[in-house]
């Protein structure tokens, strides 16, 4: 079957199709993706209609392959199973000058930031420290905003995720350093509200969070008047 066969026989074609991982075989020509397709029809009511599945398609004869990397200024979505609750992952930071930075760096520049101003107040060091220590465990990245499980409102079984914050622990702070806020436009939904209005929660439902992941964007939209 051929590529152009397949897309016509698929219900949306390779449109809005994630490549997760793809391999190169040079020697026998050949090139293996592993990728989510769009399988919902159109005429399928929601949420059926945006129905991902995964699948793994493989192509020979190949002559030469070339693919853009993925984009990095998007947030990305990935689901933790284990965990039961998804992170965002932000990307990419707006800055005051209109451009973007890189949400790995800020999230870094932040900590350090909240670090000195506790090493400014700290007292002194202990005299003494064991010359072994182990870690129970590790942060993640403050550019890594959780979702954690909330009961829908009226039921005890079904459940959204919310938007949450890690606490910030910095050694030595005499009081909670804030807590880890969200930076991106996307995920500041209902915390940039003017006075006297709330501040609000923001969820979003269990299946729109797939296992492989998804990446958020944003664009502008112009309207004409008549």
């Amino acid at each position: 079957m051929t590529l152009e066969e397949l897309d016509h026989n698929l219900p949306n074609g390779f449109h809005d199709a994630e490549i997760f991982s793809f391999g190169l075989d040079y020697v026998a020509g050949t090139a293996k993706f592993r990728m989510n397709l769009l399988v919902g029809w159109p005429d399928d009511p929601e949420p059926e209609r945006q129905a991902y599945q995964e699948a793994t398609l493989v192509v020979s004869g190949l002559c030469f392959c070339a693919i853009d990397p993925p984009s990095s200024t998007y947030p990305f979505l990935a689901r933790d199973e284990v965990a039961n609750m998804a992170w965002v992952i932000e990307r990419t930071i707006p800055s005051v000058t209109g451009a973007g930075r890189s949400g790995k760096d800020e999230a870094r520049e932040t900590l350090q930031y909240q670090q000195q101003l506790v090493a400014a107040g700290a007292p002194p060091s202990e005299p003494f420290r064991a010359a072994i220590a182990y870690l129970a465990m590790t942060t993640v990245p403050e550019n890594w905003i959780p979702f954690m499980p909330a009961h829908v409102s009226g039921s005890v079984r079904e459940i959204q995720l919310q938007r949450s914050r890690m606490l910030r622990i910095i050694p030595g702070a005499s009081q909670p350093p804030p807590k880890v806020a969200p930076r991106t436009t996307l995920m500041r939904e209902g915390l940039d509200v003017p006075p006297p209005q709330l501040k609000h929660s923001y969820f979003v439902h269990e299946e729109e969070v797939p296992r492989a992941g998804a990446q958020l964007s944003e664009s502008f939209r112009s309207h004409t008047l008549d």
